[in-house]
């Protein structure tokens, strides 16, 4: 028995060291150690070039005093008269926002002092750091992000001897610490927080999930008393919720695991399973794994002869705590791996917002300073209060999957309450809006993984003021989606229309949720009422979010219900507090209805999340890489802008007086409909043409970007053409940002003749096993 002292002055009289009766290659297979303040011996001589020190810790809060990593040489025992030195000394000083790093050899030596926000700590929260050893220098990250300088190799690499944790008050605590090793880690992976393994209780820092392990490692003596792994809602030794016990029972007791669960004081129905194979002295290993539906659990890599089924009343986010409990007789329990990811907030480059007052500067919400009193000069703020369209926006420096927002908002006397009801999105997508609650300075949004390059926060009920602004993440992957909001522009239809609430207001972009902003549609009468986006062309719809009004009448959205042409996404349910409702719909079309039975209808925006589809019966697109010209070209405008795919970018005419613009295909083709993109005024009446034949005509509304249409003539449905021309009307000039000329694939055989029997009545004499006639025509 050893007593072990800590810097922060506690000392521990039960803590037994592992090592001195561990064979040292059992050890070097981890190369992971207990963690609390302490020296930790390099297991083989110096460091090399491609070595990596990685330590763990638990941040506490913003009060915390500096703590530092260090390398060092030589080891104290070996000291003598010698003084100690420092290779590196990585001292984080979260109040002062700076890292100072240095080395020492006979006296410190010349400082460098990289600047890094105390907002890369977040309390109560994993941190990490890893020192990686290059060439002639040392790299150092913060939770996996550079700090951006580096540090010389002043002392040689090859006499590092140990490395040393210090530091730390107000709950920061060091957890884990990763060694340079000659063999490759087997135990612990890389990025996984450990705690220092004894018996007792160590919370978990993020929800558990499918997939995720929870890994005890421990150290086995024959005669030990029972000792078990636990998940538990809390911890203590009083009545409490175990979502699993996994009790081991070794000889001399009943040679078996019971598996069970306990809601408060009561036990519930055991599972009981075969013993493993312990040995003496020998190090072990138990392994939880959270499966979809029940935990499996392992010894040393082998599964027991029973799962565990997620009872009723448990789900795996109410798991709080690990409880490593039992053992006697020298078994001991030595490490303890539970998930928990690196700090992953992500770097924001710029801000903008839609106006200042009182020199709120948008900046100053990503400063990294987080005092909420405004006359500290960090918090910004809009010139205007409410139906003011406020906004903030921020961009990330690469596209970023984003977990959740943070929003610290001021502090002092004034206006706290003017956050309540602030929306926040990443992209276009919704993440979820701040509910105000008194003295508290912070409101965490989930974002559920959005897809984005830019955070925004929207408040149109007030002024905006934000102290500081904080995104978690991580960067998007190849496989990473990001949903845009495709509905702006498109046309829109509503059954009826009154007190000016026209039907586009639906798409405007603008979530003002009060009527007098002018922003809400509304119906004429109680129904049954319709509003539908016509997207032109098929797509996939992920979600479909609908923001309520707020002044008045709120329920009336209760029992609305959504649609993908006609296919059900689900029924919104008013609730008191909420304003804005999100329906996942995950289903293809080319039509979003928002359908309202015996009430009237108002709606101050629908935002449709989602993506085209080139799934079967989507129109092919035959306008890219064709021949095109237009009677006249303003500036660079030139009608090759009208086929390039970029709605920014637009052929515009600088003759009124004869404005056209002309695309040839390479040869005929069946022409379904032309879409042509334009926000201008001046497209009314534009006339579209297939080989002379009329189309129709673009008739312009206020707000819509998009016309379709229809080409059919002489009662068929397309028309067969090779030159589609849009001719203006006299008098105006031709701006198209867009034109795509769609084609049914399923009209056209690929050696450009038509398909006439598409679609067309058939027959058969005898219909059998449901094998109707009109199927050999259906294009399938």
């Amino acid at each position: 028995m050893t007593t072990w002292s800590l810097d922060s002055g506690v000392s521990f009289s039960t803590i037994k060291w592992t090592y001195s009766r561990i064979p040292a290659p059992e050890i070097a297979r981890g190369a992971f150690n207990t963690m609390v303040n302490s020296n930790h011996y390099l297991n083989r001589g110096g460091l090399q070039v491609g070595d990596v020190i990685t330590a763990w810790g638990v941040f506490g809060s913003m009060q915390t005093g500096k703590f530092s990593v260090n390398i060092l040489t030589p080891a104290p025992a070996n000291r003598g008269s010698i003084k100690v030195n420092y290779l590196l000394h990585v001292d984080f000083r979260p109040y002062h926002d700076v890292v100072v790093l240095n080395s020492y050899k006979d006296g410190w030596q010349s400082e460098i002092r990289p600047r890094f926000s105390r907002n890369n700590f977040v309390t109560g929260k994993v941190f990490r750091v890893d020192i990686r050893v290059e060439r002639d220098r040392y790299r150092i990250y913060v939770n996996n992000k550079d700090l951006g300088i580096t540090f010389p190799h002043r002392l040689p690499i090859s006499s590092a001897d140990y490395v040393a944790l210090h530091g730390g008050s107000h709950g920061l605590k060091w957890t884990a610490l990763h060694l340079p090793t000659n063999k490759p880690p087997q135990g612990p992976s890389d990025g996984a927080p450990f705690t220092t393994a004894r018996s007792g209780y160590y919370q978990v820092y993020q929800d558990l999930k499918p997939g995720d392990k929870i890994i005890a490692y421990g150290v086995f003596a024959e005669r030990t008393a029972k000792f078990s792994v636990n998940l538990r809602k809390n911890a203590g030794s009083g009545p409490g919720d175990f979502m699993i016990h996994v009790d081991f029972r070794p000889p001399p007791h009943e040679n078996k695991v019971v598996l069970n669960s306990k809601v408060g004081d009561k036990w519930q129905q055991e599972i009981r399973t075969a013993m493993p194979k312990f040995s003496h002295g020998r190090r072990f290993t138990v392994k939880v794994h959270c499966g979809e539906s029940k935990f499996t659990i392992s010894v040393d890599g082998n599964e027991l002869g029973a799962t565990f089924p997620y009872r009723p009343g448990f789900q795996l986010k109410d798991v709080k705590y690990i409880h490593l409990a039992g053992g006697s007789n020298g078994m001991d329990w030595t490490d303890l791996q539970i998930p928990a990811p690196a700090s992953n907030l992500i770097h924001l480059r710029s801000a903008t917002q839609n106006s200042e007052g009182w020199n709120g500067k948008p900046g100053r919400a990503i400063d990294g300073i987080l005092n909420g009193q405004y006359s500290k000069g960090s918090c910004t703020h809009s010139q205007r209060g409410g139906n003011s369209g406020n906004y903030w926006k921020a961009y990330m420096e690469q596209k970023s999957v984003v977990s959740e927002v943070v929003i610290f908002n001021r502090g002092d006397s004034c206006c706290r309450s003017r956050i309540n009801n602030a929306k926040v999105y990443v992209g276009d997508v919704y993440c979820g809006q701040v509910r105000y609650a008194a003295n508290r300075a912070e409101f965490r949004i989930s974002c559920g993984g959005a897809v984005g390059d830019f955070v925004r926060i929207v408040q149109d009920e007030n002024y905006l003021t934000l102290c500081e602004v904080q995104v978690y993440g991580r960067a998007a992957r190849g496989d990473d989606v990001e949903l845009k909001n495709i509905a702006p522009g498109f046309p829109t239809h509503q059954t009826s229309t009154g007190w000016n609430g026209d039907s586009n207001r639906a798409i405007d972009r603008n979530v003002n949720s009060r009527y007098n902003g002018n922003t809400c549609t509304h119906s004429a009468n109680t129904g049954p009422n319709q509003w539908q986006v016509n997207l032109i062309d098929r797509h996939f719809i992920d979600t479909v979010i609908i923001h309520n009004r707020v002044d008045c009448c709120q329920d009336r959205i209760n029992g609305a219900k959504v649609y993908v042409d006609n296919d059900y996404c689900g029924t919104i349910r008013y609730e008191k507090s909420q304003n804005v409702y999100r329906m996942k719909c995950k289903k293809t079309g080319s039509k979003v209805r928002v359908r309202q039975e015996g009430k009237y209808l108002t709606l101050c925006e629908v935002e449709v999340l989602g993506k085209a589809t080139d799934e079967e019966g989507h129109y092919n697109d035959v306008a890219p890489g064709s021949k095109v010209s237009q009677d006249s070209i303003a500036g660079a405008n030139s009608p090759e802008k009208a086929i390039d795919g970029d709605l920014e970018s637009c052929a515009t005419t600088a003759d009124i007086s004869s404005s056209w613009w002309k695309l040839e295909l390479d040869q005929s083709t069946l022409i379904s409909k032309v879409v042509v993109y334009s926000s201008q005024a001046s497209i009314d009446g534009a006339l579209v043409k297939v080989d002379g034949k009329e189309c129709g005509k673009v008739r312009y509304q206020a707000g819509q970007r998009v016309y379709n249409i229809g080409c059919n003539n002489d009662n068929e449905p397309e028309l067969f053409g090779k030159e589609v021309m849009i001719v203006g009307k006299d008098g105006s000039f031709l701006t198209l940002c867009e034109v795509k000329v769609l084609s049914n694939p399923k009209r056209t055989h690929m050696s450009g003749l038509v398909n006439l029997a598409y679609n067309k009545p058939t027959s058969q004499s005898s219909v059998g096993w449901g094998g109707e006639s009109s199927r050999a025509v259906d294009g399938r």
